[in-house]
């Protein structure tokens, strides 16, 4: 394909070829297995798609890519690969090996599923889940950042001493068993461990944005953050009984947690583990829930219970046990207990509807 028939295509001008002007589109390279000489975009502001490119030239290196970044059959990454932003999920599903530092910040998904070891720094700041599902080992020089969950499905049962270190606000998968180090539960705002930056989930269908960032100062209540790469402020409010909200202003922190309260329902946790470790503020957001005790009552309790120790997690079983004196604590009791009842009679009907099926094979 010639210089005129790629631009014609993709709708570019020489200017935006070269990276001389941003590209206001998304740009997908199709069945192209080489990449264009010369295509050096600097600010792509939408998808760039070439699944079946095989190497990149090694001054390839966009400042901002504000759509995802999808080469899946690329096997390395150019030596002068370091964007400032990607804005949504870095896809690269080919990668086997990284030797230059990785220290990107991602606003989306990392898949790098091919890649087997991690010789480089490795230190991403990465606002989504990570993908390393063929890595079989890390070391020091692996340090990323990560607001939710990371998958390590090859990763050996023996090395869990090693992944229990990193810095990730969700669940670390591991193995083929589905193993975790970790869990933290829907609807909570994650502080990050070992790091100041804050992790609050938003609700799409409801209106309410998420917000990453780095807690500047906290005055009660109210800590004030700043956007990750941006010196846009916002404001990260909570109750101290698992309530919470972010807004650009104090005001619609302030509504965004009240509404995110009337949102929540005893539905919401009909399927949590009790088995599976809380954070203390989430266990008491869900006592809150189920219980229906206001929050005046619930405040005042908890001054007289100074032996908790409230920046550990716990088990809803231990949660359970412990609040057997709570105002509300049937209630609560009752809902879990109800569950239990219930998963018991779905299992005898799915025992039963199997027994039917294997009977009209023989039948």
């Amino acid at each position: 394909m010639n210089l005129n028939t790629f631009l014609k295509k993709h709708n570019l001008t020489l200017e935006q070829y070269y990276g001389n002007e941003p590209i206001l589109h998304n740009i997908n390279l199709g069945r192209l297995t080489v990449y264009p000489v010369g295509f050096n975009p600097s600010e792509i502001h939408g998808k760039f798609i070439g699944n079946n490119i095989l190497s990149l030239p090694e001054n390839f290196s966009p400042t901002i890519i504000n759509g995802s970044l999808e080469f899946k059959r690329l096997k390395h990454l150019p030596k002068n690969f370091s964007p400032k932003l990607i804005n949504s999920s870095l896809l690269l599903n080919g990668i086997e090996t990284l030797i230059e530092d990785f220290n990107l910040h991602i606003e989306g998904d990392v898949v790098f599923n091919s890649l087997k070891s991690i010789k480089a720094k490795f230190k991403p700041i990465i606002n989504g889940q990570l993908f390393l599902n063929n890595l079989v080992l890390i070391k020091n020089n692996f340090d990323p950042i990560v607001t939710k969950h990371i998958n390590l499905k090859s990763f050996s049962n023996i090395f869990k001493k090693e992944i229990k270190r990193l810095r990730c606000a969700g669940s670390i998968w591991y193995d083929c068993r589905n193993n975790y180090v970790k869990n933290t539960p829907v609807y909570y705002f994650y502080n990050i461990p070992k790091t100041n930056y804050i992790f609050i989930p938003g609700d799409s269908y409801n209106g309410i944005k998420s917000y990453f960032g780095e807690k500047l100062e906290t005055v009660g209540e109210v800590t004030k953050c700043k956007k990750f790469n941006s010196e846009e402020v916002f404001y990260f409010i909570h109750d101290g009984l698992g309530g919470y909200g972010a807004g650009s202003t104090k005001n619609e922190a302030q509504k965004n947690m009240k509404k995110f309260i009337s949102l929540r329902t005893k539905e919401d946790f009909k399927y949590k583990l009790t088995d599976i470790l809380y954070t203390f503020e989430a266990c008491l957001f869900m006592y809150r829930i189920i219980s229906d005790v206001c929050e005046n009552t619930l405040l005042k309790f908890l001054k007289t219970i100074p032996d908790i120790d409230k920046n550990k997690s716990y088990s809803l079983n231990y949660f359970i046990k412990y609040m057997k004196d709570w105002p509300g604590h049937k209630k609560f009791l009752k809902f879990f207990k109800d569950i239990k009842e219930e998963r018991k009679e779905e299992r005898k009907k799915e025992l039963r509807e199997r027994r039917i099926e294997l009977q009209k094979l023989f039948d």
